[in-house]
This record gives C-alpha cells, sequence and structure tokens, in this order.
C-alpha cells in the first residue's frame, strides 16, 4: 500500500499533528510519498530518509518561466542593456525564493513588474524582492494589506462581487443554473464595477458597438491588475474574445485563504461607503439586457435566460432594499419590451427553463412579466403583480 500526500505545508493544524499521523502510517508494508515546503519541522521529522528538491529537477524551467516574465518589461530589457549582472541576480534570487512554487513565482513577477515599470533601482527590487514572503498566505496577506485606500476598496469590492455572482451559480432549489447565468466576465464586471446605484435605471436600450465593448474591458482588466495585483485574474486567452473573457480566482489557495473568517471579515470592513453587493450584480445582469452585450452566444442562452438571470439578481435585492428593486424590475421589463418591440432577441425560444426544470415547450413572449410566467421565476412575477396598476 502507497500513500500519496501532497502540500503538508497547507495543513491548516499544527505540523506536529501531521507529523504524527506519517510517521504512525510508516510500518512494514505501507510506503509514504509526502510533499512540503522545507519547513524546519518536516525537515526535522523526515530529512533522515530518501528524499528529493523539486525545484532542483525544475530549476532550468523556472529560470526560464522568470526570465520570460520579466522580459516582458521594457525597462528589465534595458538593465539587461546596461547592467546584465542585475537581471542575472534578480533572476537567480526568485529562483531561490521561489522553492519551485509557481503561483509564488507568477505572483512575485508581477510585483517586480510593477517596479521596472516605476523606473525602480536595483537596490530598490532587491528590496521589494526580500521584502516578500515565501509563504503563499503570507504574501496574499502582504498583497491586500499593502494597497492604498482607494485600491483597498475597490479591491474588496470586486472580491465580493465576484464571490456573489459565482455563488448565484450554484445549485438553486436543486436546479442547476450555471447552463443559463455565465460566469463573471470582464464585461460583466465592468458594469459591476459602476459606482453609481442608478447606473441601470439612467442608461439608455441602445446596443454596444465594438469600439465600447473593447474599451470597456480592457478598462476593467487594467482595474483587475492595479487592484487585485493578480489574485483575481481574466482568462483572456482561452476566450473568443475580450468580453468574454471569465474572470477567475487565481488559485484554489487564494479562494482557501479568502474563506477563512478573519481574512474575509477584514476584506468586508474595507467596503466602499454605500456599498451594495446585491444591487451591483443587479446591475450589471441587467445592464447586459439594456446594452445588448453578446455575451447569450449559445442557442441555450435566450430572452428566458437573461430575464431569469435578472430576475433572481433582483429578488435577492429586494430582501433589503424593496423600492430599488422595484424600479430595477420596472427597467427590466422596459427594456425586455423595448427589445422585443424591436425583435433583436428571439422572445419566442424559452427551451431553457431552467427555475423549473421544464424544456419541452415554447411560447410567445413579449414582456418580461410573461418570460417569467413561463420561466416560473414566480418571485419575479409575485412582485411585478404588486406594482402593476
Amino acid at each position: 500500500m502507497v500513500f500519496f500526500i501532497d502540500g503538508m505545508d497547507e495543513f491548516y493544524s499544527k505540523p506536529s499533528d501531521l507529523i504524527d499521523l506519517v510517521s504512525r502510517l510508516i510500518v512494514p508494508g505501507v510506503k509514504v510519498c509526502a510533499s512540503s515546503r522545507p519547513w524546519n519541522q518536516f525537515e526535522d521529522a523526515f530529512g533522515h530518509g530518501p528524499h528529493l528538491r523539486i525545484e532542483r529537477l525544475t530549476r532550468r524551467d523556472i529560470e526560464t518561466n522568470v526570465a520570460s516574465k520579466l522580459s516582458s518589461s521594457s525597462a528589465f530589457l534595458l538593465y539587461e542593456q546596461s547592467d546584465p549582472g542585475t537581471t542575472v541576480r534578480l533572476i537567480d534570487d526568485v529562483c531561490e525564493k521561489s522553492h519551485g512554487v509557481f503561483l509564488w513565482i507568477y505572483l512575485v513577477c508581477k510585483s517586480l513588474l510593477d517596479g521596472l515599470a516605476d523606473g525602480e533601482k536595483r537596490t530598490e527590487l532587491q528590496l521589494r524582492l526580500s521584502g516578500l514572503p515565501t509563504d503563499l498566505e503570507a504574501l496574499f496577506e502582504k498583497i491586500l494589506g499593502t494597497l492604498d485606500t482607494a485600491h483597498a476598496e475597490r479591491t474588496s469590492a470586486m472580491l465580493q462581487i465576484h464571490k456573489l455572482w459565482s455563488q448565484a451559480r450554484q445549485h438553486n432549489n436543486g436546479v442547476d443554473i450555471r447552463e443559463y447565468r455565465p460566469a463573471p466576465t470582464l464585461l460583466g464586471m465592468f458594469h459591476a464595477d459602476e459606482d453609481d446605484p442608478d447606473y441601470t435605471v439612467k442608461a439608455r436600450c441602445n446596443p454596444s458597438n465594438l469600439v465600447e465593448l473593447r474599451s470597456r474591458v480592457e478598462l476593467m482588466h487594467r482595474r483587475l491588475n492595479a487592484c487585485t495585483k493578480g489574485l483575481l485574474e481574466a482568462d483572456v486567452h482561452n476566450a473568443k474574445e475580450l468580453w468574454l473573457a471569465e474572470v477567475t480566482l487565481l488559485h484554489r489557495t487564494v479562494k482557501d485563504y479568502l474563506d477563512r473568517q478573519g481574512v474575509w471579515a477584514n476584506i468586508l470592513a474595507k467596503s466602499p461607503p454605500q456599498f451594495n453587493c446585491n444591487l451591483r450584480i443587479c446591475n450589471s445582469s441587467i445592464m447586459h439586457v439594456k446594452a445588448r452585450d453578446p455575451l447569450y452566444t449559445v442557442p441555450s442562452w435566450d430572452l428566458c435566460d437573461i430575464t431569469s438571470c435578472a430576475a433572481e439578481d433582483v429578488f435577492r435585492l429586494r430582501k433589503t432594499d424593496a423600492a430599488v428593486a422595484g424600479e430595477l424590475l420596472t427597467a427590466l421589463d422596459q427594456a425586455h419590451a423595448d427589445l422585443a418591440s424591436a425583435q433583436l432577441f428571439n422572445a419566442g425560444k424559452l427551451a431553457n427553463l431552467a427555475r423549473s426544470d421544464i424544456r419541452q415547450f415554447r411560447q410567445e413572449c413579449e414582456t418580461s412579466l410573461e418570460t417569467a410566467i413561463f420561466c416560473s421565476t414566480f418571485e419575479y412575477v409575485r412582485r411585478k403583480l404588486e406594482i402593476l396598476p
């Protein structure tokens, strides 16, 4: 029997507890292969046995990776020409501190690129690097803790929006709604990042052109990089269009870190004034309708899907702000009517009735109320009937 145990340094309890468990597994007929960063406790307990350092085997790959990332900076290339020793030492120091952890390399290189962009001197770059912890969670804390007040508030908002959006895609009453609610995208985050609480109500029902779309998502991409320093990233390489790039947490370890009670409480404490996460997501959902954003390119994503997403968001908001939710319902209904009258969406294509999980009928719908009825979004129907004359 063989046990493979990965990431012992990520164990949340005391290292001694894990050491005791692993030691008790080592009996005749049982083999254990365990991995960890070189913590003293694990070195003392298991350093006498057969072992290898992965970073020594991957050293050349790590050097290539670091050099490739830093070479994207024109300032780094200038250093290579004027003082090649500086660039060699910088690459060596990053490789040594990384202990073979590519996620750490990614985040640290982003920090060094910021310094290079600011024209930092060799000594300043070395100080920047030496000030970055080698432990991932400590590095996450360092990244969030060094943001100025304005960026800290914006980062708090972005992380909250992303978390609530992701939660909204989970199972709802036994129905998997991910098939009709798209993941957070750069364009969706752009709309949700708007500070004006009346953003959606004021907006006209006009189509976005490609220049507007590209400008919006490029701005949002810059904001993500500036505020979250890579903890949230847009998957631009696998997206057909930039505005469809899915925004995700960098790695599972980032989610685990943010989910810790004390960490998340600190993020919530840095929320911008008057911040309402539910309202931000409502604005984003309805703006996809008003701006006719090209998110719903899959045939099964039709007007029913869009209405379902927006209705879900509005009714989540209603729990904390019923008056604003009523205004947004009206805005959604008007947007739906404008689009249906212009025949810009196939209002009869209702193949995916996700809330009721009924998919066998199609029906012509001219208003969002009718669409909601056939989508079985009962809360939407009830609220809409309340505000009808």
